[in-house]
This record gives structure tokens, sequence and C-alpha cells, in this order.
């Protein structure tokens, strides 16, 4: 995807980071490549963080830039496995429309 300047440096790019933490849910069930495992180590540091309300808030989270992802992995990939998975993957294609545009830096 063409992109201005670099992604990288502008706020949230969080979601490119969760992206890639969700392939790291990667596993193989009965000969079928499966994605998006709730118990993954990730997700689950994330729900323990939540739970001690050691987690970034939401709002402010979205806004960084990959410099301010540091330690929030697992907060990435819990929010990306949200919006890949929730409602039987409803979300899927807004997912995709945002990931686009920023990437795209619009």
């Amino acid at each position: 995807m063409p992109a201005e300047g670099n992604p990288t440096e502008r706020p949230h790019f969080w979601v490119w980071e969760g992206l890639a933490a969700y392939f790291e849910t990667l596993q193989v069930r009965d000969g079928k490549l499966l994605l998006g495992n709730p118990a993954h180590v990730r997700i689950k540091m994330c729900r323990d963080e939540v739970a001690k309300n050691q987690h970034k808030p939401w709002k402010e989270f979205v806004q960084g830039a990959q410099a301010q992802m540091s330690g929030r992995y697992p907060q990435a990939a819990t929010m990306l496995a949200f919006f890949m998975n929730a409602k039987q993957g409803a979300y899927r294609e807004k997912l995709t429309e945002y990931l686009k545009v920023v990437h795209g830096g619009k």
C-alpha cells in the first residue's frame, strides 16, 4: 500500500503492531491454520493489565506512533483480536479500512 512519509511516525500505529501480534496467534489444528486464539499469551497479559488498571487508557493508546508502543504490544494484540473476531468478524471490513487510512496518512 502506498504511504506518504513514514507511517511509523504517525498516530494510530498500534493497529499495525496489533496485526503483527495477531499473526503470532497462528496455530495448526486438524490440518487447518487458525488465527485469533483468545488464550494467546499477549491477550492474557492484556487482560491482567486491565484487571490491575495498568493498561494505557484506550483513547490515549490509539494516538501513539510506533515509538510509543514499547511495552504495549499486548494491548495492541488484544484490540486487534477484538476487531477481527468480535461478533463473528463483523468489524473486519471496517478494520481493513482503518488500516488503509492509518497507513496512507489520511
